[in-house]
């Protein structure tokens, strides 16, 4: 399976958001030259925007986030693309950090159903996988409240949803 069209793009008509669809398309597909010498891709001068450090591209793209993170919109217009989990996580927890609350933690199931097993399967183990499309055994995050119901014949935020 692969993609070849980007909905979000295609419903809105944003010409420059269109562009860019395009380009990370030809990315994915090979379509870039290549610099034989290095091995790097050459990316056209508009592809992105280059910035020095984390913090620079973290403050480029959510820039006043305490003002507007309660903006759905103002998110949904704003992403981090990472090769990553371990560079998701980091700028996570930065731009966590800039948010009004306290953390909390939240982590998963970490014991073996069949006692014999758990020899094989170290808790530390088990706690320090990060699978692909899995969120970390330890996520962190604000308090937030659940837009849709994730499990319909259970309550969402006290009230049962029909």
């Amino acid at each position: 399976m692969t993609l070849s069209t980007n909905m979000r793009v295609h419903l809105c008509g944003d010409e420059c958001a269109q562009n860019f669809a395009e380009q990370l398309l030809r990315l994915g597909d090979g379509k870039f030259p290549v610099e034989h010498d290095t091995d790097l891709i050459s990316f056209p001068s508009n592809f992105c925007n280059v910035v020095a450090s984390l913090d620079e591209l973290v403050e480029t793209v959510f820039s006043n986030i305490r003002e507007n993170f309660r903006d759905n919109q103002w998110l949904c217009d704003r992403a981090i693309l990472a090769p990553m989990n371990e560079s998701v996580n980091n700028m996570n927890v930065q731009i966590q950090d800039q948010l009004p609350g306290s953390l909390t933690a939240y982590e998963s199931i970490d014991t073996v159903v069949d006692s014999v097993q758990a020899v094989c399967y170290p808790t530390e183990f088990l706690n320090s996988l990060e699978p692909l499309g899995m969120p970390p055994h330890r996520l962190i995050s604000k308090p937030i409240m659940l837009l849709r119901n994730i499990d319909p014949p259970k309550l969402c935020n006290g009230t049962r949803l029909a």
